[in-house]
C-alpha cells in the first residue's frame, strides 16, 4: 500500500461513513514516522452540518501493516489550536518490540 492509497481510503471514509461534502486534499508529502520513511497527509471537509473541519494523518507501512496517527476538528480555531499537541504525539510515538 502506497500513501495515495492510504489518502485515497481515508478520503473514501470521510465521505462515505462521514458524509463529507466536500473534501479537499491539501498537501501529502514524506515524513519520517515511527523511525521509518512515512509520509504525512493534510485535508479540510464540510461536513452536513456545515461545519469545516481540517485534519492531518501521519503514517508509515511498516512490515507491511499501516501505521496512522490522525488529527481532525474544527478549523476555525480548534485545529491551529491542538495542532502542537498533537505533533508531540506523532514525533513521541514509539513501536514496541515484539518480544
Amino acid at each position: 500500500m502506497t500513501a495515495p492509497e492510504v489518502t485515497a481510503i481515508l478520503e473514501s471514509a470521510y465521505r462515505v461513513r462521514g458524509g463529507a461534502i466536500e473534501f479537499h486534499t491539501l498537501s501529502l508529502a514524506p515524513r519520517q514516522f515511527l523511525g521509518y520513511p512515512g509520509f504525512q497527509f493534510d485535508f479540510e471537509h464540510l461536513d452536513g452540518d456545515e461545519l469545516w473541519r481540517k485534519g492531518r494523518a501521519v503514517g508509515a507501512i511498516i512490515d507491511g501493516r499501516l501505521y496512522l496517527i490522525l488529527y481532525d476538528a474544527a478549523r476555525s480555531h480548534y485545529y491551529a489550536n491542538a495542532l502542537p499537541d498533537f505533533e508531540a504525539m506523532v514525533n513521541n510515538a514509539r513501536l514496541r518490540s515484539k518480544t
